[in-house]
C-alpha cells in the first residue's frame, strides 16, 4: 500500500514538471517567433531597399548603354515596279520574299 501511494506521488510529480516542460518550451517558441518575424520584416525592408537602388543604377546603365551603342540600321531596298509577262516569288533564306518580273 505504501509503495502505491508512493508511485502515485512520483506519478503527479513527473506530471506536473511534464506540464512546466512543456509550458516553457511553448513560451520559448512564441518569443523566438516574434523575434524571427521582427528579423524578417527587418531582412525583407532591407532587401527591398537593396534592389530598388540596383534598378535605380540598372536603369542608369541602361541609359548610358542607350547612348554609347550605335542603333543597328536597318536597310530597305524599295525598287520601281515594273511590269512584266512572267512573274516569280522567290524566298531566301532570311525569309526576304523576291519578287521577280521579267
Amino acid at each position: 500500500m505504501n509503495n502505491k501511494a508512493e508511485l502515485k506521488k512520483q506519478v503527479i510529480v513527473l506530471s506536473l514538471i511534464l506540464v512546466l516542460v512543456i509550458i516553457i518550451a511553448i513560451i520559448l517558441n512564441t518569443t523566438k517567433t516574434k523575434d524571427s518575424t521582427t528579423n524578417k520584416t527587418v531582412n525583407s525592408q532591407n532587401n527591398s531597399v537593396v534592389q530598388e537602388e540596383k534598378t535605380q543604377e540598372q536603369k542608369m546603365l541602361d541609359n548610358l548603354k542607350g547612348l554609347l551603342e550605335e542603333p543597328e540600321e536597318k536597310e530597305e531596298y524599295i525598287q520601281d515596279e515594273t511590269q512584266g509577262t512572267k512573274e516569280n516569288k522567290v524566298i531566301t533564306q532570311s525569309g526576304e520574299t523576291v519578287i521577280v518580273r521579267e
